[in-house]
């Protein structure tokens, strides 16, 4: 590759990665979780903030204090 190739190589990896490249990884991830929530069993030992949580992340990092 050389410069002049370059942004055609660039927009051939953008192209691939957003028209399917990553979609058989989506698909096992989307099977997974709605597998997971199929199961509303083990759900019931959470409280509604902790199933928000486990599903949805956080959106900073929490900081732990080890004493």
């Amino acid at each position: 590759m050389n410069d002049e190739d370059r942004n055609e190589f660039v927009e051939a990896v953008a192209a691939h990665r957003h028209s399917g490249g990553y979609s058989l990884q989506l698909r096992s991830f989307m099977d997974g979780f709605w597998e997971l929530i199929r199961r509303k069993d083990i759900f019931y030992a959470y409280t509604q903030p902790e199933v928000q949580k486990f599903v949805g992340g956080v959106s900073e990092v929490e900081r732990f204090v080890i004493l």
